[in-house]
């Protein structure tokens, strides 16, 4: 994906009210060893580059440790793959330590399914600000081997002085539709994102974006990344209440679709309501 290719969503998400934070512990767990301070130096692994400013979306997140970290989201399905750019506003970038108690992004992807909890595919994808990569079958609790995801992280700063440090990383991600069954075809992602903001293995917040009813553990109230690039609630969240005919997928609140969405097996189609 292009740094400058960026994608719009229509929906608008007040996070003060849609995160969930866990501080002092991190959800994938991961190896015991920790070391080093925290930081706004980038490892020699990754450059310093000057933006002009941070692209614009609806779809962030915002995590506490002893300062604030705050995430911008976007998708597309690729070629090969889905592929994601976040770009992390963050003065004191910690990458000293074990991936998961670095300052890092996360990514859980299914194929959009009524599934209530984890599929066998479902994948957790991990990135930091040293541009380590982590992946994880959340079904087996097992990490996963020659997964194939491709991750770059550059360090940024928004002004010519990167004496300084740097105010923030960015990870461009791309991860195999193979690795989760996700069909390009289809457009039938379901993504659940988060990301956690660190300052050592005893300090640091983890939060979850909830904004379309989302929760992590469940791989039918992930959010939809529809044909369009925008994230919709998961017709799979209402297949229990409303049988297999959907009303109401994008409702009023999150950007006035009207159109009926009927689930054919799993193929998908629209009829006008």
């Amino acid at each position: 994906m292009r740094n400058k290719k960026w994608l719009t969503f229509l929906f608008s998400l007040t996070m003060v009210s849609s995160l969930v934070y866990c501080v002092g512990c991190s959800g994938k767990g991961g190896g015991k060893e920790d070391g080093g301070e925290p930081g706004n130096k980038p490892t020699p692994e990754v450059s310093i580059e000057t933006l002009s400013e941070i692209p614009q979306t609806d779809v962030t997140l915002t995590a506490l440790a002893t300062g604030e970290a705050t995430s911008s989201w976007f998708f597309e399905y690729g070629e090969s793959g889905l592929e994601l750019t976040v770009y992390v506003l963050d003065s004191a970038i910690y990458n000293s330590g074990n991936i998961y108690y670095n300052d890092h992004i996360e990514i859980i992807l299914d194929k959009a399914q009524d599934e209530n909890g984890y599929s066998e595919k479902t994948v957790s994808v991990s990135v930091d600000a040293a541009g380590t990569v982590a992946v994880l079958n959340l079904h087996s609790e097992t990490a996963v081997e020659d997964s194939g995801v491709v991750a770059s992280v550059k360090h940024f700063t928004l002004s010519e002085d990167t004496e300084n440090g740097a105010d923030g990383w960015y990870a461009n991600v791309t991860v195999p539709y193979a690795l989760t069954g996700i069909s390009a075809e289809k457009k039938d992602a379901a993504v659940c994102i988060g990301m956690t903001n660190a300052d050592g293995k005893t300090a640091l917040s983890t939060a979850y974006h909830e904004g379309i009813d989302t929760d992590a553990k469940s791989v039918k109230t992930y959010m939809h990344l529809a044909d369009d690039n925008r994230l919709e609630r998961n017709p799979y969240y209402y297949q229990k209440v409303d049988g297999v005919t959907l009303d109401g997928v994008r409702d009023e609140a999150y950007g006035a679709f009207t159109d009926r969405v009927t689930l054919d097996g799993d193929r998908w189609y629209t009829v006008s309501a």
